[in-house]
Order: C-alpha cells, then sequence, then structure tokens
C-alpha cells in the first residue's frame, strides 16, 4: 500500500456553460492582491467596491424541483451537491481555460494602449468592453463554484475607473501608472498558478464542501469520484495558505490493489507506517473506489490477526451495481464522507444519480425494484433532527452475499448510502459523518 498526495485531474470538458441546476452563491471575499489571491481594496484588487456583488437572479442558478417532490429544501441541495460535483469533473478545466483567454484580451489591449502617446474615449470604451467580458463570464462560470474577488466580477472596477480619471485629466504619467496596476491585475488572471491556488480543483474547500455540509457541522472530509472523467478529489474546509505544514490531511490512500480511499487521514508531514496502523476500522473492512473500473468496492482484512492494512484486499466488488441499472440517468457520482481525523472506521459513502426529470428518477427506482433490488420497509438514517426522512430500506445480492442499503428520491436525484453486509438496524457507529453532512441537513439551501 501507498499513500500519495492527489494530483489534479484534468479533464477535457465540452462546455462551460453555467449547469441550470446550481443554486446560487454566499458571500464572496478575497485575500490577497497583485498575485490574483484576493482584493483589499486599490492595488491590492479589490477594486474598492463594498460588500459583495450579487448574482442576477438569471445568472444564479437553481435546481428548484417540482411541487411534487418529497422533502422539496433536501432534493434542492442534493441536485446542487451533484452538479457542483460534475462541474468539477467535466467543466472546470475549460471554464479556467476561457477564463485566462479573456483575461489576456485585457492585458492585449492595456498593452497596446500604453504604447500610444494618448487615450482615446473609444480606447477606454475598448477597455471596459474587455473587463466586463471577464466580469460576465466569471459571475456566470466561477463564481457559483468559488469565492471570487469584487473587481473581477465588475467590469467598471476602480482599475477602470482610475485609467478614466487620469485620461479625463490628461496627466500622462498618471494614466501610464494606472494602465500598468489594470495590467498587472488582469495578468494575475492569465497565470495557472493563481488558479490552482483560488480555484483549487484536487482539494475543494469553497462551495462544495459548503453546500455538502449540514449546518453548524465541522472536520468533516469528502470523497468526490466521478467515474466519467476519472475524477477523484478531496473536499474539506481547510482554507489556509499552507497546505504542507497546517495538519490537515490532503493525501488519499491508495491500496496496492489501486483502490483510492480519500477520508483516510493524516497529516502531509506523518510518516505513516501501514504496517502498525492505530486506525484501523473496527470491522476491518472500507470502502474504497477502484478507479480503473469507476466503481466502489469493500475492501476486507485478509490479515486479521495483524495490524497490517496493506493486507486489505477486495471482498466486494461494485457494491452499488444493481442500483446503477437504469440508463436514463444523465450523471452519477459517489460521495465518500468521513472525518478529518486519524480514525476512518466511521467512514461511509453515498452514490449519486441525476434524472433528467422527477419522473425519470421515480421510474428508475421501480425498474430498479422490479428487477435485482428489493425493499424491506422504510427506516431513518438520521433519528435526532427534526423532520427526519424515511428512507427506502432496500438490499440485493453482490458477490453471493446480501448487501443492505438505503435509498431515497430526492428530486431529479435518487441517492442510495452505505451498502453494507450489517442489516440496517445493527450497524454499529451509525449513521456516523451521514449525520453531519447535507443529507442530515433540514435547513434551506443558502444560496
Amino acid at each position: 500500500m501507498r499513500d500519495q498526495p492527489l494530483t489534479r485531474r484534468r479533464v477535457v470538458a465540452g462546455t462551460t456553460a453555467l449547469v441550470a441546476a446550481l443554486a446560487g452563491c454566499s458571500d464572496e471575499s478575497g485575500d490577497g492582491g497583485e498575485n490574483g489571491s484576493g482584493g483589499d481594496g486599490g492595488e491590492n484588487g479589490s477594486g474598492g467596491e463594498s460588500g459583495t456583488p450579487t448574482p442576477d437572479p438569471e445568472q444564479t442558478p437553481s435546481g428548484t424541483p417540482t411541487p411534487q417532490t418529497a422533502y422539496p429544501d433536501l432534493a434542492e441541495r442534493t441536485l446542487t451537491v451533484a452538479e457542483s460535483l460534475r462541474w468539477h469533473a467535466t467543466e472546470y478545466d475549460a471554464a479556467t481555460r476561457q477564463l485566462r483567454t479573456l483575461a489576456n484580451q485585457v492585458v492585449g489591449v492595456v498593452a497596446e494602449l500604453r504604447e500610444k502617446s494618448s487615450v482615446t474615449a473609444n480606447d477606454l470604451t475598448r477597455i471596459e468592453d474587455a473587463t466586463t467580458a471577464v466580469a460576465e463570464f466569471v459571475r456566470q462560470n466561477i463564481q457559483p463554484y468559488y469565492p471570487v474577488e469584487d473587481a473581477v466580477s465588475n467590469g467598471n472596477n476602480t482599475f477602470v475607473q482610475q485609467v478614466k480619471l487620469a485620461a479625463e485629466r490628461g496627466d500622462p504619467q498618471s494614466l501610464d501608472s494606472a494602465l500598468e496596476r489594470l495590467e498587472r491585475y488582469y495578468g494575475n488572471y492569465t497565470d495557472r498558478p493563481v488558479y490552482e491556488t483560488n480555484f483549487p480543483n484536487d482539494v475543494v474547500h469553497e462551495r462544495l464542501y459548503d453546500r455538502a455540509t449540514r449546518d453548524g457541522a465541522t472536520s468533516l472530509l469528502f470523497g468526490l469520484f466521478h467515474p466519467d472523467s476519472d475524477y477523484v478529489a478531496v473536499a474539506n474546509e481547510d482554507r489556509t495558505d499552507d497546505l504542507n505544514t497546517d495538519g490537515v490531511a490532503q493525501h488519499a490512500h491508495t491500496w496496492d490493489s489501486g483502490h483510492v480511499s480519500v477520508t483516510h487521514v493524516h497529516p502531509h508531514d506523518d510518516a505513516h507506517t501501514t504496517r502498525n496502523h492505530d486506525d484501523e476500522p473496527t470491522d476491518r473492512r472500507v470502502y474504497a473506489y477502484n478507479r480503473d473500473a469507476g466503481r466502489v468496492d469493500v475492501l476486507a482484512d485478509a490479515a486479521p490477526d495483524q495490524l497490517r492494512m496493506d493486507a486489505y484486499e477486495p471482498r466486494h466488488t461494485d457494491v452499488f451495481g444493481p442500483v446503477r441499472l437504469s440508463e436514463s440517468a444523465t450523471d452519477e457520482s459517489y460521495v465518500e464522507v468521513g472525518y478529518t481525523d486519524d480514525d476512518f472506521g466511521t467512514t461511509t459513502i453515498a452514490h449519486l444519480q441525476t434524472f433528467p426529470t422527477v419522473d425519470d428518477t421515480q421510474s428508475a427506482v421501480q425498474e430498479l425494484l422490479a428487477a435485482d433490488v428489493f425493499e424491506q420497509g422504510t427506516g431513518r438514517i438520521i433519528d435526532d433532527v427534526d423532520e427526519a426522512r424515511e428512507w427506502r430500506r432496500v438490499f440485493y445480492t453482490r458477490d453471493d452475499v446480501t448487501l443492505y442499503a438505503f435509498m431515497l428520491e430526492l428530486g431529479r436525484v435518487l441517492v442510495t448510502v452505505a451498502p453494507s453486509e450489517t442489516e440496517w438496524a445493527n450497524r454499529a457507529d451509525w449513521p456516523g459523518p451521514l449525520a453531519d453532512c447535507w443529507l442530515a441537513d433540514t435547513s434551506p439551501l443558502e444560496t
């Protein structure tokens, strides 16, 4: 078994159009300057605008379920999580590439004007047209997924205003300084490292983490898996700059079999001996993502008399297989849920399938129940919250063993969680981290 840092997975995207199902944005803030990492006014990039630019309602997507949808608030939030994950997996690269292109167009216009002896009104219009193109793209394609600076989301920001003012005064020195600041600011957004710092896609600790976490919960860690695009990532609440020494783990745990367990965590600088492992799961089984096959397997300890996690081998393969039979699903992903500590014995996993309509989701469930999936009443995975939902208790056979899971239709998304050999009412440490993720949250989605 080997431990390795996650590396960025770059996925070729077919489009950068904003997903219409995504919800809006919360408070925006920047925390840097000429390096493109934030804004505190003036040359540091905030542009001096007060507060946060509120996206236009038509530009702020919302996955509002139909009125007959059960648990509409949770359905909306679940669709937002699923579509956010899909965007990171399939559209991130194209979106950031287009933003670099638009920012470079601003730089090109400014560089041209700096060679001129004077700036005309038409030149000022060219500048604002270019910066407005950046702002509109950012609001529609970046801001729903990451906090952004005020200046980059405003085409008439302080940098542009300073250029206009200097041109009106006819002050060549001030004009050149203002153009230099404008060029330097947008030049930041042509630099790939700026994106890896401000809009990371392998360790996501912004909107997607917040959307997947129950209000008030802390210390959650999510593994994000998107089979169609080979996307594997971590989402947690870590927002510090120094990812190597802050004590919050950013590692994927890769087994000898090639499986990945993201929510097995330990600090970057921990030597981490795999042959003497104090945090071995109590039942000596663990969910692990089979990257080659795009599925979730269960690994089990093949040498239970030894504390050796390198002895884990596949016990059950494709544990969500029987609930993946419907061809009408437009997308699927897995979300591994755990905590940011050295114990992954309570780690669990959810399978998300997105359908074109609510009717399609309901039809898919009936199709599954008519095939290899069986139902035995309902049950609550969370008992200690208001308005707890009733999940279908389903079971099916994999590798000659009966697996028990919970299933719930949430609008356009079908969620199945925690298939296990242990029956629903007999699980230890249940529901574990599920109690702190969005599936346990009854509050409306904040946009």
